[in-house]
């Protein structure tokens, strides 16, 4: 009966799970990235909060992203986010900004780590650099959009 017992609690814990600290809320966000009106492909934008995992995104053909959290599930946390925007260049390996995107865990080892960049004229410097960036956008508990000009 012990055996049984012991059993039954092991195929539980292993049903369970016991990752559960990892868990957090998320909430749609996406947008579009423009310069002089017009929109900006191969644009790393990352939305990082007060408190919680960050969430980034490039932007397509269209200057549209839609954000993925460093957890790897779609969305950002709610909460005010300090916005950085840098440029991705192609690599000498010819692979696209959305190439680049997809395998930045191959390329450090790490979920989320940052993709390399190069300085850019598509953004001001201060834009890429979290100390500096003037933008600052609060995701919401709802589906959330944002326009993000470039000057």
């Amino acid at each position: 009966m012990r055996g049984v017992q012991l059993s039954i609690c092991l195929l539980l814990v292993t049903l369970c799970g016991c990752g559960g600290g990892d868990s957090v809320t998320l909430y749609s966000a996406s947008g579009t990235v423009t310069k002089a009106g017009k929109p900006i492909a191969g644009i790393s934008v990352t939305f990082t909060p007060d408190k919680g995992p960050s969430s980034g995104a490039v932007t397509n053909a269209e200057g549209k992203f839609i954000l993925i959290c460093s957890t790897g599930q779609p969305g950002a946390v709610a909460g005010k986010h300090k916005v950085t925007l840098n440029k991705i260049e192609a690599t000498s390996l010819g692979w696209n900004p959305t190439e680049m995107a997809k395998s930045r865990s191959a390329n450090t080892g790490k979920r989320g780590a940052p993709i390399e960049t190069k300085a850019s004229t598509d953004v001001p410097a201060e834009y890429g650099d979290a100390a500096k960036s003037p933008l600052k956008f609060e995701v919401k508990t709802s589906a959330n959009t944002f326009e993000i000009p470039i000057p």
